[in-house]
């Protein structure tokens, strides 16, 4: 396992593709602390680093997902992994160590994030808000995140051995999962009462009526449970700092982690790699 560690991390230092993601993170934190001081400077809107801070969950999957396929794509397309199976590696060890080098990959990106996110918004829009404890609670949860991230793109990946193939799927894939979780929030964020509006002799009058689009009961219960489930719901509330199950959401991703890994090294087990 050491030895394909030390080999995955070698090609990671000189892979184009991972630096590019990298600055993207880099870049995509920048613009969001402009966007922040320029509303601030502008329109003299209330400001911190709350607004920007979890702001990397929001790209994350499509950066995994990226990676992830074009990545362990070449593996395939060079015949790296056969070369290593031939070598006397097992599929499980060639496996786990591309989950690891996927979460060390996408963790790092996080990472300067953050630090970009520090050090350029606390001068120009102040410091955060919300209690330490919270934070702490919430960045231990964007690492779950993470790891469920990678958890998943790794099987897309190491399953489809076409890169084009992989990275189409993958692509699609968190895309459909944005989507999904994008149609879920608004459900969720729908107001209890609207207001509607009817004229009686000639006057404009207003009222407040239940919004036949709100969610009660079990089917708010189930909209719930899957907005926490989903990785890309967790983005949002993340990104947004609305989290109201902090604990939840960890074991949700850990849950998505095993079940994906595990699927994942099952079916590589049984391909047949050529």
């Amino acid at each position: 396992m050491s030895k394909l560690l030390r080999g995955n991390f070698a090609c990671l230092r000189k892979s184009k593709l991972f630096w590019f993601g990298v600055l993207a993170m880099a870049v995509y934190g920048a613009l969001m602390i402009n966007t922040q001081y320029n509303e601030y400077k502008i329109y003299g809107f209330g400001t911190s680093l709350d607004k920007v801070f979890f702001g990397y969950t929001a790209v994350i999957g499509v950066i995994t997902a990226v990676f992830s396929s074009i990545f362990l794509g070449n593996e395939y397309h060079d015949g790296t992994i056969r070369n290593k199976i031939i070598m006397g590696h097992s599929r499980i060890n060639i496996y786990v160590s591309n989950l690891i080098l996927n979460i060390v990959a996408a963790l790092f990106c996080c990472f300067v994030f953050l630090l970009l996110v520090i050090v350029a918004g606390i001068p120009l829009i102040g410091g955060m808000e919300t209690e330490n404890s919270i934070v702490l609670k919430m960045l231990l949860g964007t690492v779950f995140l993470v790891v469920s991230y990678c958890s998943i793109f790794t099987m897309v990946s190491m399953i489809f051995d076409n890169k084009a193939a992989a990275a189409v799927i993958a692509l699609l894939l968190i895309m459909g999962l944005l989507i999904l979780a994008t149609y879920l929030d608004a459900g969720l964020n729908a107001p209890k009462y609207v207001k509607e509006y009817t004229i009686n002799n000639g006057v404009q009058e207003m009222q407040e009526v239940l919004n036949p689009k709100y969610l009660s009961g079990e089917k708010r219960k189930m909209y719930e449970i899957f907005y926490d489930f989903l990785p890309t719901g967790q983005s949002i509330q993340y990104m947004t700092m609305s989290v109201l199950h902090l604990w939840m959401l960890p074991l949700y991703s850990f849950i998505i982690t095993v079940v994906t890994t595990t699927t994942g090294i099952f079916l590589f087990r049984k391909k047949n790699i050529k």
